[in-house]
């Protein structure tokens, strides 16, 4: 995370924090199991080369370049959460929330309305959003 976020993210639970903005994290970690990239491109670049041989890429953004993941030994999958079957993540994404195995931040709770959904959606393609936005019914 950024040198803003780090508080947070120390306070999610994180043993350790990068601050991207001071090391670049493929400087100090290696031989890690899993990573869940959520940005793709460069990122994903070098996700790859911190991963242990085997080790699996999540890619929750873009469909992971199959030729790197050959080349470095690992499993990389594409993971769309948004699919047919939606609701059935959605609910077991809530349970792990709500049995405190994951963390989340909320950034604002906002009323249905497209003033809403466009701010939230400006506010989060700057890639400086702290926590999520949630659209209120």
């Amino acid at each position: 995370c950024s040198t803003n976020n780090v508080d947070t993210v120390k306070s999610m639970g994180a043993d350790e924090v990068i601050d991207y903005t001071k090391t670049p994290f493929e400087t100090v970690i290696s031989k890690v199991d899993v990573v869940i990239d959520p940005l793709g491109g460069e990122v994903q670049e070098k996700s790859c080369t911190v991963l242990k041989k085997h080790g699996r890429l999540a890619s929750v953004a873009v469909p992971p370049n199959m030729e790197l993941a050959k080349e470095h030994e690992i499993d990389a999958q594409y993971i769309r959460l948004i699919t047919d079957n939606a609701t059935d993540k959605l609910m077991q994404f809530a349970k792990l929330l709500s049995d405190g195995k994951i963390k989340t931040s909320i950034t604002e709770i906002l009323p249905f309305a497209v003033e809403s959904v466009q701010k939230a959606h400006t506010d989060s393609e700057t890639g400086h959003a702290k926590g999520k936005y949630i659209i209120q019914m």
